[in-house]
């Protein structure tokens, strides 16, 4: 789990980069600023698991269909866990209301992985 924190990290701050070079055409300069900000939001103050579960929340191999029936298994505690995991995203959303989900081109666009 600590790789995936160091490889979200390690994203962000590319991203970063990114969205610094003065170079970069207008189109990509966006999408670098917008994936900046995502990545720094998904990174700051969640712990290992959070930022595994991201990977799972924001796949779009995963439906509602799946996640429904994995919902209902869960314990209380990992119940609330959940709950508290998706709060954390709720304050990140109320301070940083110009994010949004990045086009899924940014990635290949941006050299992110």
């Amino acid at each position: 789990m600590v790789t995936m924190k160091k490889k979200c990290e390690c994203q962000a701050l590319l991203a970063i980069e990114k969205a610094s070079d003065r170079n970069l055409k207008r189109k990509n300069l966006l999408m670098a600023k917008e994936a900046s900000i995502m990545l720094m939001m998904a990174y700051d103050g969640f712990s290992v698991s959070d930022i595994c579960l991201h990977y799972l929340i924001a796949s779009s191999n995963i439906n509602d269909v799946m996640l429904s029936p994995s919902f209902r298994k869960l314990n209380d505690k990992e119940l609330i866990n959940l709950i508290h995991y998706l709060a954390k995203w709720l304050k990140k959303y109320e301070r940083f209301p110009q994010a949004g989900p990045c086009p899924k081109e940014v990635s290949s666009v941006l050299c992110l992985n």
